[in-house]
């Protein structure tokens, strides 16, 4: 039906879910809601969908063109100008074992960009993820920010990530993306950066990550304390993930 103000709102029937489908998108609600003119979406009540992906094209965020991701939330708005998507409530977005979830997620179709807040996870596959154990890395943050162009993924407020035996938690996060997209080539942390690995936790300004060494080092007055609770200082603290040795 069409209210006073022009929007078309499509019901399922009874105790089904309605559907919008194009070229870029499919979802499903219980209701969705068409306004007149501009064509936006807004869908409610609980949304599950389909980013459609195209070969060789630029995909939302870091998710492939190669094949199809998956979303669920609880409200949609879709703006036909600007080609961007917006999830809020319970917001989640998957691709193989990559996935973002958060308060509300945006992706913006046409170049790429993606940005979340309300509390958002990144789980990014671990370079060479396939021949090893590892679990995937994860980041967090209260906000996110994804730039296509510089493969910069960015997260703020209480900031956390974690690395294959150890978790490091920051004010900031700032992790470019390998090549391939879908993985953390470096990661730089900032503002009280706080390392633990087993019984052992190494405080800095700073701290900078290598995956494909699998090296963690801190600089700005590192301070590491041992299981026994006694403290040692230097100029470099590093981790090395991949032997599992730390030095100062």
């Amino acid at each position: 039906r069409v209210d006073a103000a022009g929007v078309l709102r499509v019901s399922g029937p009874a105790g089904g879910r309605a559907a919008a489908d194009s070229a870029e998108v499919r979802f499903e609600a219980p209701a969705i809601e068409i306004a007149s003119g501009a064509g936006d979406l807004t869908a409610e009540g609980g949304v599950t969908g389909v980013l459609k992906m195209s070969p060789g094209a630029r995909g939302p965020g870091f998710f492939s063109r190669d094949e199809d991701a998956f979303f669920s939330c609880r409200t949609l708005r879709m703006r036909t100008e600007g080609e961007t998507i917006r999830l809020s409530g319970e917001a989640l977005v998957r691709q193989g074992s990559a996935a973002v979830r958060g308060g509300a997620i945006e992706l913006a179709g046409g170049d790429g960009r993606m940005k979340g807040g309300d509390g958002v996870t990144v789980t990014l596959p671990e370079p060479g993820a396939a021949e090893r154990p590892e679990p995937a890395a994860a980041l967090a943050g209260r906000e996110m920010s994804f730039s296509p162009d510089t493969r910069a993924l960015n997260l703020s407020g209480g900031a956390s990530v974690g690395l294959p035996g150890a978790r490091l938690e920051a004010g900031s996060l700032a992790a470019v993306l390998a090549a391939d997209g879908r993985a953390v080539g470096t990661l730089t942390a900032e503002g009280g950066v706080v390392v633990t690995r087993g019984g052992y936790t190494g405080r800095a300004e700073a701290a900078f990550y290598d995956a494909a060494a699998r090296r963690l080092v801190l600089t700005g007055s590192p301070v590491l304390t041992d299981p026994g609770g006694g403290a040692a200082r230097g100029d470099k603290l590093t981790f090395d993930l991949a032997d599992d040795k730390i030095f100062l």
